[in-house]
């Protein structure tokens, strides 16, 4: 159904049914899949006779389903910064990148800090990163299940620090990037103090380390 949205653009279920020679209510029921996976959405199209139908579209975090090269070349390109200019230079590049993203996300997230704590995962899942908060009785959680740029973060983990460094500043609280997928872990798990947690000495990352 993905390469089917793919390669014909916007479908409805019903043109879905006839491209792939399948019942319809079967495509209904893995298009409520896929909507809850955030991997199609769907526009309402007004037609002259009958009901309203909609027309489902690939998201921006489908596009992790499909081959490319952008996470070799974007690999190759943050070597070839770093060979040039040097560790430093690079983590210049990173600082003005975290700090423009912080003024484009700040002035469109809600201010309410639960409201833009959601918004922001949703926000990082429509560009790939498969995100989700997980409140408990001490700690809230900002998960992220794919890392759409693992190659370069592998080689500079440094970016995570700024990604964690960029949460804490939209969220005015301390943030920890308690695990990380670019250091072994099997996802990103950025951590900030619940609200009925007792306060504490948190640890916070700062807006700019450098990797050795």
């Amino acid at each position: 159904m993905l390469e089917a949205l793919k390669h014909h653009g916007p479908m409805t279920a019903l043109e879905l049914s006839r491209s792939l020679g399948s019942g319809t209510v079967s495509i209904r029921v893995h298009l409520r899949h896929l909507l809850a996976a955030g991997l199609v959405t769907h526009d309402r199209e007004i037609l002259a006779v009958g009901r309203p139908a909609r027309r489902f579209r690939l998201t921006r975090a489908a596009e992790a389903h499909f081959p490319d090269q952008y996470a070799l070349f974007a690999a190759e390109l943050s070597r070839a910064l770093a060979e040039e200019f040097g560790e430093p230079g690079l983590e210049r590049i990173l600082q003005r990148w975290e700090d423009q993203l912080f003024r484009h996300l700040d002035a469109r997230l809600p201010a309410q800090v639960s409201a833009r704590l959601r918004a922001l995962a949703e926000h990082q899942s429509d560009y790939g990163f498969v995100a989700s908060v997980s409140t408990g009785d001490h700690a809230t959680e900002l998960r992220e299940r794919h890392c759409p740029i693992a190659e370069v973060a592998r080689r500079f983990p440094t970016i995570c620090d700024h990604e964690a460094a960029l949460f804490q500043r939209l969220l005015g609280q301390s943030v920890q990037l308690h695990r990380c997928q670019a250091r072994g872990d099997g996802l990103c798990v950025f951590r900030l103090p619940s609200p009925s947690a007792p306060p504490a000495g948190t640890t916070t990352v700062p807006q700019s380390t450098a990797q050795p």
